[in-house]
């Protein structure tokens, strides 16, 4: 009896733990969305005509062993450079923000959540569409978006902290980003403390 309890009582903070990943996927993905792309959205459409972001509708996961691309999935290598320092780094990725702890708790979970695309939360300001679609839906909805963006599915520590990996690209031929962003959550909310640019075309 007492071995079901456990069971049944594992099973139910499981579940807790999964709502609260989702809540706050949303909301780590959405300030992503509002703090480090839509900056480039108004670089690149001043005028503000184009409003909305395209983006996959799934997360970019971490790259299969025999694939090793920069937009479709994230690279092993540019993972494990935010783990630890390599020799052409001078100090680790968000260094003044992060313990080793939270480095290391970050590293996991990121691995852990991004071994498969999953499906991505619905966001103010972006029409999701599956990868063989964005072409028709671009050329649909071209008069009112800007761009494809995509995004990892969050990672997060103990502390506080949570590592996204996104892009954008504007439509132009060698017009792409691609960032890891360093959030913390305050007083509820989550704001964007940092990022670096991991590649850029």
């Amino acid at each position: 009896m007492k071995m079901l309890s456990l069971i049944v009582l594992s099973s139910v903070l499981l579940s807790l733990q999964a709502a609260t990943a989702s809540r706050n996927d949303v909301a780590v993905l959405q300030a992503v969305l509002n703090e480090r792309i839509y900056p480039e959205v108004r670089r690149f459409s001043p005028g503000g005509k184009n409003t909305i972001v395209l983006a996959h509708d799934r997360t970019v996961m971490i790259c299969p062993p025999e694939q090793n691309e920069m937009v479709s999935c994230t690279r092993h290598d540019s993972i494990a450079a935010f783990e630890r320092k390599t020799q052409t780094m001078r100090s680790l990725l968000f260094e003044r923000h992060l313990s080793p702890e939270a480095r290391q708790e970050l590293g996991e979970s990121y691995r852990e959540r991004n071994r498969e695309s999953q499906p991505l939360p619905a966001l103010d300001g972006l029409i999701a569409v599956p990868p063989d679609q964005v072409r028709e839906v671009q050329a649909r909805e071209s008069q009112r978006t800007a761009g494809l963006s995509g995004f990892s599915a969050p990672a997060y520590s103990s502390d506080g902290h949570a590592l996204v990996y996104t892009f954008y690209a504007c439509g132009k031929p060698l017009c792409g980003w691609g960032w890891y962003v360093l959030l913390k959550q305050r007083d509820g909310a989550w704001r964007v403390v940092d990022s670096t640019m991991i590649w850029i075309s």
